[in-house]
Formats: structure tokens, sequence, C-alpha cells
């Protein structure tokens, strides 16, 4: 039984090797078409995050209640490093190189190696929607949809978030 495939990404800016898993549509190898890209953090969570989403993503496109998606887990290294903005001491932590792998590694990589839509969407559970929120404020055109779960569950960063938060919505009313 398959729902996806491994492939290994090296990235330059973050000095290592990052494994991805990638679900593509039912219909993929059968059609010419595009899709959009459903980028999940906490990959490594196959038995459930990443088997739950390909399950829902499958069901729900299934009946066109959803496009059909490409999902690519991306699994963890350090999730405290790369997915909240402040550690416990309150030191700056490597979010920002995190996010420079998304913006200058990883969707290059994806939309070279498979049919994309401009369209990415963010699914980001736990410390990861904190990744996301820093994303939105930070880089907010990288993606089009965020699904989140519970983002403040830390409170190392979340002033710092709050901040930019405010500052990012007066800037863009």
């Amino acid at each position: 039984i398959s729902i996806g495939k491994y492939r290994l990404i090296h990235s330059t800016i973050l000095n290592e090797d990052r494994t991805l898993l990638v679900s593509l549509p039912r219909d993929y190898d059968k059609t010419e078409k595009a899709f959009p890209v459903l980028y999940m953090l906490y990959g490594d969570h196959i038995n459930t995050y990443f088997a739950e989403t390909v399950s829902v993503l499958n069901k729900y496109s299934a009946d066109a209640s959803i496009p059909a998606f490409i999902l690519v887990g991306i699994m963890n290294t350090d999730r405290y490093r790369d997915l909240i903005p402040l550690d416990q001491k309150g030191y700056k932590t490597g979010i920002d190189n995190f996010l420079s792998f998304f913006k200058d590694e990883l969707v290059p990589f994806v939309e070279k190696n498979y049919r994309t839509k401009p369209y990415r969407a963010l699914l980001a559970p736990q410390a990861g929607a904190n990744f996301a929120f820093y994303t939105l404020f930070k880089e907010p055109g990288l993606f089009r949809a965020f699904f989140l779960n519970n983002p403040f569950r830390w409170n190392s960063g979340r002033e710092l978030m709050l901040s930019m938060a405010e500052e990012y919505l007066a800037k863009n009313k």
C-alpha cells in the first residue's frame, strides 16, 4: 500500500538533507494537468498527520468538494529551532533559515519536479503554526492559505508574533 514517495532534498541554507513525503493526486499520471500544492509540516508523523491528510484530500477531491492537491510533507530535524521564532530563553532561533529554505530551495524543487499551479497552502500543526504566522508576516505571498492548529501553545515568541501582526496589519489594512 502506497500513499506517497520519499524524496530527499539537500539544503545548502540549512546545511542538511531533508526528507520529504510526496503524495500525488490519484489522476496525476493520467493527465497533464497542474495541481496546487499543500505543504505539511510534521511530515515525520506518517501514521497520523500525513496519512490523515492524504485520506482527507482523496475523499474530498473525489467528489470535487476541494481541488486535488499535491501533498508535500516535510520531516522535522529540529522543530523548535526551525518552527518557533524565539527559544525558551528568548534568543532568536533558526526560523529565518527555515523560511529561506522553504522559499529559495523547497518551493523551487517542488515546482521543478512536479506539475504545480501557482497556489500553495501550508498545513501547520503544533509548533508549525508558529512558523505559519511568522511566514504570513515575513513573506505574505509565499502561501495563499494556512491551516493552523494551536499557534500560541508555546510562549516563546508569542509577544514577538503579536507585535509582527500589529505592524503588518497597520501597513496592510
